[in-house]
């Protein structure tokens, strides 16, 4: 065995990992300048191996790891063992050791598992590596120290080796037992003098005791049998009790399973009404669908008529010639509009005369009326004001009132007059369309063209026809799908939630987790589902499956640890839920079971139906169990073959010999839960399915019946242009010459009104200025001659123009009631009629058709009129079957309502059977708690005589005889209140007590007998093993220093103390008795001649100390060989020729063990096996393999 790689990281300099790989078994050197980190190299090594780092402080664990830039939070050493020879008992070629030390944290692991110290070290010492041997690892001053060293010093050092420390620990555990069986005894023969005394005072309490002790016995014994009466009589009420609670606990049994038929019944019942009413619903919705579609079609077939019948008057009119005088009538209506339009015309510019003419009469008349008007005001105003600033005052005032009037007089009339503007312009683009339309009013339509169209039209009338029929079809078929789905819907939901209640919210809500991310993920053929989906088992064992099962249930089964884990990061990333997976691919092959043989029972996974992938899972699940008849056989079968027992009732026998059971609701099933939820869920799927495969169907006849729609209206548009194309024309001219009529009847309307404003204006206007002026003139109390001229002359021309102005209005009205005679002639008599000519005329054309077209009229009609008498029949018969459906509905309901009200007197009969029982049981709970009462009386009266037990001679008393027999013993009893009732119990426990510490007291003795032999047996042993080890050490160390110095002899000679020195000197080295018979080891050298006189080491030279020091530890090596030794610099202090000597010595040595040294000598370069070189930048070391011509560039020669 030997060290075959060290990998070193974060150690003192060592920052990187730092691996040195293939050592050598035999000889290898480390080198390196001074502070390149040969010694931490050394040091890691012992971090791993010694006890030179153990129980650190924080900041020492804090010193170990390197303290360079960067932060470096741990570091940890490696050694990789090579272990071909089997030195470690583990089974393998190789191991490794690593130690971890951080600031909170110090750990070992083994080949990458984690273990404790202890174990490391105990692994070490079963290799070979001696704890009382320390020096298969030499550190750098263990030699000085050595050298040093006091013959006393190596005498501990020689105990030390030789195993002697084990027995002085051994002999002072052995003194430390020895000191304590001394106390014991001492404390023994104390606790037997204070017995002794005791005893003696009891003895003479013992007579008065024996009499008080004869009163109890017979005490107890009337107590007893008191008690015993009392108790006979409890058990057999007891008993009683429990008989009928046993009788009425049946009957409420056997009621509470007639109930659950009961509910089962009710239940089903339900399910009936609601299926039930779920067709009665399809049924209503499919009858009100059929009689609209029966009123649609009696309505189209009526419209069908009527349309036929005007064909058929159109045709009728037209043979009749009634068309052409519908067009004579036109011409003559023509003829009367032209002329009453050609008067309207002539009377025009007449009345346009006269109105301007009544206008310009009305102006003047303003005019002089106003004036007159203002004078008679100016004249009042005389009267008014008594000086001239409160008439200015007043003018003032009226002349801003008739300013603001005046402006927006004059706003009024710039709007009439843009709205004259707008007037002409329309009537204009009217004159322009009536040309327009005169113009066009003679085209018509190809007669050829008409009669494609309407042929093409009847087709696809024919073919929408037959895809309505066909989509109304669909149509009904998709209400009663809907229907049921929505019913089935309703089913899923239930099951759902019954589901649910059977396990945790945090559960189903994992569940449906993972079914969705199994389809969002496409994992449908990896995620099985849970083991309740995979299997089927019937009624008579499904309590059974549930109990064994258990949670097990819901337990999700995919294909591989993969699938569970990507499901497992998901549903965590979203926090939703929580399941239990089960990769199949973890799931053991199944072994076979060995089942008994016999009726008694039978394998449960027989029962049990599924895929036969799932066969290990099920086997793993439920393979081990057994069916049995009751509880008793299967808890014997479970302890006699290992299994698991289990009823039809799911009371259940492990083979552990526990026992399980008692009252399940049945009406929780999970497994029916699951079964109902998967039945209703393929229901709705299929059915789900039907109704999207409908819904297609009708998106597809639906599609191509807007295709044809679309083409219809293109057709029928078509043809409307042939059949509209001039009467719209001849109508929109009759409408845009009543327009032209009615424009100018506006514009002259708003010329009046803007006559009327100018007059307005010109009355302002002079009121404005007569004020202005009277503003300027002075103060008069009376008008002047001139003005009271002014007024007569304007009362004179007022009169004129009033009799000027009626006669033009007079002639003005005559010519308006022509010209309004002739207009409304025009508007409400000649338009009208020849509006209602054209739309006539029209509608013959359009009416009109061709015979061919009457008779598919005619088809049409037939086929509708069939299609009404089915849409009759199978109207009548969802009727029917609605009735038969509500009379199914009504007795369903009365029978759920009879078993409602039988379940209700159930109830009550439940409810008092459990109140009885309650009475009864707490009856029978008062007797056991008396029962109780009188045995634990019975169990203090303690160890009865057997007289008690004697039915002759007590039997025979009575109860009373009893009672006063027992006060008179009581009254007695009370005489020997003062006695120490406990003093022969005393006495009989201190003689038990004194016989237990003599007896004890014996075998202290005995054992410090042993002790003391162990003793002198361990002190002989110690002696042995320092005076054995001494001979192999100082044989060692003569042969290896005559190798180490061929012309030079050594010995090692243990010196004893003499009897007068032995206390002082045993003092001045360790204080131990042990001690006193060797003073020390000393160390006789010679360097020159074996013949020469030899010299002790202090007499030496430190490089000569050194040398002898390195050969004692050699011999000590040999004497308790390890596997491998690291030396550290110990040529530091030689000479050059003892440096040759050593590194020979080493060579020869590691053909036996590996040597792992450091140096910064060349010799051990002459004779190592390998080389590696230490290089330190940047406080950071690093170790290389390198040549031995690179190895002595690194030491100093």
């Amino acid at each position: 065995m030997h060290i075959k790689k060290i990998v070193i990281q974060g150690f003192k300099t060592y920052k990187n990992t730092t691996v040195v790989d293939d050592l050598s078994p035999k000889f290898n050197v480390v080198l390196g300048r001074n502070g390149s980190g040969k010694s931490n190299f050394f040091s890691a090594v012992r971090f791993v191996l010694s006890d030179a780092y153990t129980n650190m402080s924080r900041d020492e664990r804090q010193g170990l790891i390197h303290e360079g830039s960067g932060t470096v939070m741990s570091a940890f050493v490696e050694i990789v063992f090579d272990n071909g020879d089997g030195r470690f008992p583990i089974g393998r070629n190789e191991i490794s050791i690593r130690r971890t030390i951080g600031l909170k944290k110090d750990d070992y692991s083994l080949d990458g598992k984690s273990v404790n110290r202890s174990d490391v070290v105990n692994l070490l010492e079963s290799a070979g590596f001696s704890r009382s041997n320390p020096y298969y690892i030499v550190p750098q001053g263990k030699i000085t120290a050595l050298t040093n060293s006091r013959d006393s010093d190596r005498l501990k050092l020689l105990k030390e080796v030789s195993g002697a420390s084990i027995f002085e620990r051994k002999l002072k555990e052995s003194m430390k037992e020895m000191k304590n069986n001394d106390y014991k005894i001492e404390r023994i023969d104390e606790a037997l003098g204070a017995i002794n005394v005791r005893l003696a005072d009891l003895q003479i309490e013992s007579t008065d005791l024996q009499r008080f002790q004869g009163l109890e016995k017979l005490r107890k014994i009337y107590e007893f049998n008191l008690y015993d009466r009392e108790l006979r009589m409890l058990h057999s009420s007891i008993y009683t009790f429990g008989e009928e609670y046993l009788e009425i606990m049946r009957h409420l049994d056997e009621n509470l399973k007639d109930l659950e038929s009961r509910e089962n019944l009710c239940s089903e019942l339900t399910h009936t009404i609601n299926e039930l009413k779920t067709q009665l619903s399809i049924n209503d919705l499919e009858k009100d669908q059929l009689k609209s579609e029966f009123e649609g079609l009696l309505a189209d077939v009526t419209v069908k008529k009527v349309t036929l019948s005007e064909w058929n008057d159109a045709l009728a009119l037209k043979e009749e010639g009634k068309t052409t005088r519908i067009s004579t009538d036109i011409e003559n209506v023509l003829h009367k509009l032209e002329d009453n339009e050609r008067s309207i015309a002539e009377l025009k510019p007449k009345l346009e005369r006269l109105r301007n003419e009544e206008s310009n009469l009305k102006e003047k008349l303003m005019v002089a009326s106003s004036t007159r008007r203002n004078l008679y005001s100016k004249q009042n105003r005389f009267k008014k004001f008594t000086h001239k600033e409160a008439r200015d005052e007043w003018l003032q005032t009226h002349i801003v009132q008739v300013e603001s009037n005046m402006a927006k007089k004059t706003r009024l009339h710039s709007e009439v007059s843009e709205e004259i503007s707008k007037a002409l312009n329309a009537i204009e683009l009217l004159r322009n369309e009536k040309n327009a339309l005169e113009a066009e009013v003679d085209d018509s339509a190809s007669a050829q063209a008409k009669d494609r169209l309407s042929k093409r039209l009847q087709e696809l009338r024919t073919s929408m026809d037959k895809l309505v029929d066909k989509r109304k079809q669909l149509w009904r078929e998709e209400v009663r799908y809907k229907g049921l789905c929505d019913s089935l819907m309703n089913d899923v939901n239930k099951s759902k939630h019954m589901v649910n209640q059977t396990m945790s919210r945090q559960q189903a809500l994992g569940i449906e987790t993972v079914r969705r991310l199994a389809n969002e993920l496409d994992l449908t053929d990896k995620v099985f589902g849970t083991v309740a989906e995979l299997l089927t088992v019937s009624d008579r064992y499904r309590v059974a499956t549930e109990v064994i099962l258990g949670n097990a249930l819901f337990d999700i089964v995919v294909d591989t640890d993969a699938t569970a884990t990507l499901l497992i990061d998901k549903m965590s990333r979203a926090k939703i839920g929580r399941v239990t997976f089960i990769p199949l691919t973890r799931v053991p092959r199944a072994t076979g079971v060995n089942f008994p043989q016999t009726q008694k029972c039978t394998p449960l996974i027989g029962k049990l139906n599924f895929d036969g992938k799932f066969e290990n899972l099920m086997q793993q699940l439920c393979g081990n169990v057994v069916v049995c008849a009751d509880l008793g056989i299967a808890s014997e079968l479970a302890k006699a073959y290992k299994l698991i027992g289990i009823t039809i009732d799911g009371d259940r026998a492990d083979t552990r010999g526990v026992i399980s059971g008692g009252y399940r609701d049945h009406k929780k099933s999970r497994l029916q839960a699951l079964q109902l939820e998967a039945k209703s869920k393929g229901d709705y799927a299929e059915a789900s399915q039907a109704y999207s495969s409908l819904r297609k169907n009708i998106d597809e006849v639906s599609a191509e019946l807007t295709s044809l729609h679309n083409q219809h209206q293109l057709v029928s548009r078509e043809l409307n242009q042939f059949d509209e194309s001039r009467e719209p024309k001849r109508l929109e001219l009759v409408r845009v010459k009543s327009e032209i009529v009615s424009a100018e009847q506006s514009l002259q309307d708003l010329r009046l009104q803007e006559g009327s404003l100018k007059s307005v204006m010109t009355t302002l206007s002079n009121t404005l200025q007569e004020y202005k002026a009277e503003l300027t003139s002075d103060f008069d109390k009376a008008l002047s001659p001139a003005e009271s001229e002014q007024i007569q002359r304007l009362t004179a021309q007022i009169e004129d123009y009033e009799s000027q102005l009626d006669e033009v209005v007079s002639e003005s009205n005559k010519m308006e009631e022509s010209m309004s005679s002739f207009e409304t002639e025009i508007s409400r008599i000649l338009q009208p009629k020849l509006q209602k000519l054209y739309a006539r005329q029209a509608e013959l054309e359009v009416t009109i058709k061709s015979p061919s077209e009457i008779a598919d009229l005619e088809s049409h009609l037939s086929a509708l009129e069939k299609k009404i008498d089915d849409t009759k029949d199978r109207l009548m018969v969802v009727s029917n079957d609605s009735e038969k459906l509500k009379k199914e509905i009504s007795t369903s309901e009365e029978n759920l309502n009879k078993s409602n009200a039988l379940q209700l007197k159930m109830i009550a009969s439940i409810e008092e059977l459990t109140k009885t029982s309650g009475i009864m049981l707490s009856k029978k709970a008062t007797l056991e708690q008396r029962q109780d009462e009188l045995n634990v009386k019975v169990r203090e009266l303690g160890v009865l005589p057997e007289e008690a037990f004697n039915k002759e001679t007590y039997g025979r008393v009575s109860s009373n005889d009893m009672l006063k027999e027992l006060k008179s013993i009581n009254e007695k009893l009370v005489e020997f209140s003062h006695i120490n009732k406990k003093a022969l119990e005393q006495f009989h426990n201190f003689t038990r007590q004194s016989e237990d510490l003599n007896a004890r007291r014996d075998e202290l003795t005995t054992a410090k007998t042993s002790i003391e032999k162990l003793m002198s047996d361990l002190n002989h042993q110690k002696e042995t093993a320092i005076i054995t080890s001494f001979q192999k050490i100082a044989e060692a160390f003569t042969k290896i220093f005559s190798k180490l110095v061929p012309r030079g002899s050594a010995r090692l000679e243990l010196a004893r103390q003499s009897s007068d020195s032995a206390t002082e000197e045993s003092h001045d080295l360790t204080g131990e008795e042990l001690m006193e018979n060797y003073s020390g080891v000393s160390i006789i050298v010679s360097f020159n001649s074996q013949q020469d006189e030899q010299q002790h080491i202090e007499q030496l030279s430190g490089g000569q100390k050194s040398l002898c020091a390195i050969a004692l530890i050699f011999a000590i090596q040999i004497s308790d060989p390890a596997p491998f030794y690291l030396l550290d610099e110990i040529d530091a202090n030689l000479d050059q020729q003892y440096r040759s000597s050593v590194a020979l010595m080493i060579k020869k040595l590691s053909n036996d063990a590996q040597f792992i040294c450091t140096t910064f000598r060349p010799e051990m370069i002459q004779s190592a096996d390998k080389f590696y070189g230490v290089m330190y930048s940047n406080k950071v070391s690093t170790i290389e393999e390198v040549s031995k011509e690179e190895a002595l560039n690194f030491v100093d020669i």
